[in-house]
């Protein structure tokens, strides 16, 4: 089991088992979401997540096909889903408390990485999303 939780605490949760995947993304609304050169996320199943902790807090924004879920007190993005795919959801791993068994399996939108970071390991990069190969296998 994983634990995590917002900036200020007042939204907690937990992960009751296994994270599917977990990834870097480089695009620019990464970057101005999270205020960081990458966002790393983890792809979880939602039957395995829960909040234990201020659910009330929890505020939505739509960012076209995502919805990001805030804390309403200290605005830390918590956990998301994405229209496309509805079967999985994303935590940025950086709300963990806890750390994750796995390491980064992939990057992606690696053509819109920030100039200013080297990216020096031997995980796949892709230019975009993952090839719809690869994408079946983790949302079928």
């Amino acid at each position: 089991m994983l634990t995590g939780q917002c900036y200020c605490g007042t939204v907690k949760y937990k992960v009751d088992g296994d994270l599917i995947r977990m990834y870097c993304c480089h695009c620019k609304t990464c970057r101005k979401v999270t205020g960081a050169s990458f966002s790393t996320t983890a792809i979880v199943d939602p039957n395995v997540f829960s909040v234990t902790k201020g659910d009330e807090y929890i505020v939505t924004a739509p960012q076209g096909p995502h919805k990001r879920n805030h804390c309403s007190k200290c605005y830390s993005w918590v956990f998301s889903y994405s229209d496309p795919f509805p079967q999985v959801m994303f935590l940025p791993c950086g709300t963990l408390n806890d750390t994750p068994k796995r390491k980064i399996d992939y990057h992606v939108y690696y053509s819109q990485k920030a100039d200013w970071i080297e990216v020096n390991d031997d995980t796949p990069k892709y230019s975009e999303l993952l090839p719809e190969e690869e994408l079946k296998q983790w949302v079928s």
